[in-house]
């Protein structure tokens, strides 16, 4: 987990993280890509962090948008400490509150790590499929997702989505 204060530092937390990828192969949370397996770095925000499991719930509003977060080499997520709950029951709760408020629910995921598996010829595979790699962000304040796309940085993986 990396820590940072707000978006700007998160912003510059992405920059360093993407310093060896090219800008046409980051992908964030929202973009609508024609080819989306072609990318190497997906971002996207969180819904929830689950503490007890070291999970990260992420909530869809459509199965594309979790392309940022399945279909890449490695998996950034923004998240701020005001969304860590201690437990899935806990997390569950709150759907079930928002539920009951009316709320129609977005297509939820669990993150719990990078998939394995050793069930051909008993070698082990890391990623099974999926992101190799997963890193949070985690912010002291709520995050800008606007001010995290434009970003302080000079890393195009940052700059590109200030239009």
């Amino acid at each position: 987990m990396i820590r940072a204060k707000e978006a700007g530092e998160a912003a510059r937390q992405i920059d360093d993280i993407c310093r060896d990828v090219p800008v046409d192969k980051v992908i964030w949370q929202g973009d609508r890509p024609e080819v989306p397996r072609e990318y190497a770095v997906g971002i996207t925000g969180a819904s929830a962090l689950i503490a007890a499991t070291g999970s990260v719930i992420l909530e869809l509003v459509s199965a594309s948008d979790g392309h940022p977060s399945l279909l890449v080499d490695r998996h950034i997520v923004v998240a701020w400490q005001g969304q860590m709950l201690p437990d899935l029951p806990t997390f569950y709760q709150r759907l079930s509150d928002r539920c009951d408020g009316g709320d129609e629910l977005p297509i939820q995921v669990c993150i719990t790590g990078c998939s394995r598996t050793a069930d051909i010829e008993k070698v082990l595979v890391v990623p099974a499929h999926g992101p190799r790699q997963v890193r949070v962000i985690l912010c002291e304040a709520p995050v800008d997702w606007g001010a995290l796309k434009k970003g302080a940085s000079t890393h195009p993986a940052i700059d590109h989505r200030q239009n």
